[in-house]
């Protein structure tokens, strides 16, 4: 981390967005970064740096013309799920969200082992005004039972469904 935003601020960068985390035993950073006019060589050059003297893998894409952050209006809400793991919970939870319109800001899964392995997964969502709550709130509710896993979906009041 500490190799990568050198770099970047030794290019004259500004890093406006980052996600970064230790998946399984690899480290993976996401950045939305600034690179003012003029620098992109010694931006790539610092970049290319670091991939020799390290083990590490970056990949640049620049990012598409326009706006860099999308307004979705709506009210912010978290889901929180936990169960016992086993394939298909992500698909299920995603498949309810995506049919009724609501938008994943952010998702977080992770795995405890032990001698039963329980699945964790946190989402920060954008609910449309147009939504239907408690519909949605249902869906979960069936969802959840599906799969064994208890979720809870709050915004402005806590509901378990």
């Amino acid at each position: 981390m500490a190799s990568v935003t050198d770099a970047l601020a030794n290019a004259g960068c500004n890093i406006e967005q980052s996600s970064m985390s230790v998946l399984g035993t690899s480290f993976a950073m996401i950045l939305v970064v600034n690179v003012p006019k003029n620098t992109e060589r010694q931006f790539r050059t610092e970049l290319v740096g670091i991939t020799t003297i390290q083990d590490l893998t970056i990949h640049v894409d620049p990012f598409p013309s326009g706006d860099l952050y999308k307004t979705v209006e709506g009210d912010s809400y978290s889901l929180n799920l936990h169960g016992s793991d086993h394939p298909g919970i992500i698909s299920a939870v995603t498949r309810v969200l995506s049919a009724n319109n609501i938008n994943i800001r952010d998702l977080a899964t992770r795995v405890i082992s032990g001698e039963r392995s329980i699945f964790l997964m946190t989402i920060d969502l954008i609910v449309p005004a147009e939504v239907d709550v408690l519909k949605v709130t249902e869906s979960l509710r069936n969802i959840g039972n599906d799969i064994e896993c208890e979720i809870i979906f709050s915004g402005d009041d806590s509901i378990t469904c």
